[in-house]
């Protein structure tokens, strides 16, 4: 089975036998993002985000869900999605397999006990917010710096009072 970078240098790769309706060769930089991108996931991991995303017959581990959101991000994740559905052995599942791709962020997302950025803040349950480590808690401030999700005011481990 193949990582996700590895098969995004093989989509890569193939952009001269893309079809005529694609958008057009890639840019050498934003390839370069794109493999930057998908070169942040280990390639077990990759690989079973691909075919969770693309095909819908593989379960995201939350070690594979604290790559794509820690080291992936959103905004790379979607665009390496869109991407590959440029090509033509996806484009009649495509509304799908956006869904999948969100659906994969948000539960990785709420797996780690983060808030899905989606415009509407949503609270963390106080029970999850006492259990955070030091290590979340600074995920969640990177989070929010980036603004890959909002702050409902219930970020951070709990002093017990």
């Amino acid at each position: 089975m193949m990582s996700l970078s590895v098969t995004f240098n093989i989509v890569l790769s193939n952009v001269a036998s893309a079809p005529s309706n694609w958008l057009g060769p890639v840019s050498p930089s934003y390839e370069s993002y794109l493999a930057n991108c998908a070169s942040n996931l280990d390639p077990i991991c990759g690989r079973d985000i691909y075919f969770a995303v693309f095909y819908g017959n593989t379960t995201v581990i939350e070690d594979c869900c604290d790559e794509l959101v820690s080291d992936v991000g959103k905004v790379c994740h979607d665009d390496m999605t869109k991407f590959v559905l440029t090509k033509t052995k996806f484009k009649s599942s495509d509304v799908q397999i956006v869904e999948r791709s969100q659906k994969i962020w948000n539960d990785c997302v709420v797996s780690l006990g983060l808030m899905v950025k989606t415009g509407v803040s949503r609270e963390i349950p106080e029970a999850l917010a006492r259990t955070y480590t030091l290590q979340q808690t600074t995920m969640v401030q990177e989070l929010l710096e980036r603004g890959m999700m909002h702050d409902a005011g219930a970020v951070g481990p709990r002093d017990g009072g």
